[in-house]
């Protein structure tokens, strides 16, 4: 959750004026923080971001068999929604590029998912079948192994 907030507030100096809406909830069953930028009630055709911040799968133990307290990256899902064939982008480089950057200098693994055009980007959009691009940055595999 600190990684969260961390994001949050930079990007609330970063983006602010293209996206005036910065909220954060959470999913109910994992309670992984949810942040979503808007500018201003996400809705389909509307610059909406979605990120979702989860620790990676966890499954070490201490000497006493108990679960080991987890030092490592996260990863973060983001979510937009894909341009209809032939019109402007609904996200500009410049609008995008500061949420990108931010996620890349942390060393964070990244998977971008893109929601149909006139679909508002979601949660529930992130499944395999959305997936756009995945990105960790050169030292991933390192850093999740500390």
């Amino acid at each position: 959750m600190a990684l969260a907030r961390e994001l949050i507030d930079s990007w609330s100096k970063q983006v602010s004026a293209s996206f005036a809406v910065i909220a954060e909830t959470f999913e109910a069953v994992t309670g992984n923080p949810i942040i979503t930028l808007s500018d201003g009630t996400p809705a389909a055709g509307e610059k909406t971001v979605v990120v979702r911040v989860r620790p990676v799968t966890w499954t070490a133990t201490d000497i006493l068999g108990n679960a080991a307290q987890m030092f490592c990256p996260h990863i973060v899902d983001i979510c937009t929604e894909t341009n209809a064939a032939g019109t402007p982008n609904i996200l500009t480089p410049l609008e995008i590029l500061p949420i990108l950057c931010e996620l890349g200098k942390r060393g964070l693994m990244v998977l971008w998912y893109q929601s149909p055009n006139l679909t508002p980007p979601a949660v529930a959009q992130m499944t395999a079948a959305q997936l756009s691009a995945t990105y960790s940055d050169l030292y991933w595999s390192a850093s999740k192994a500390q």
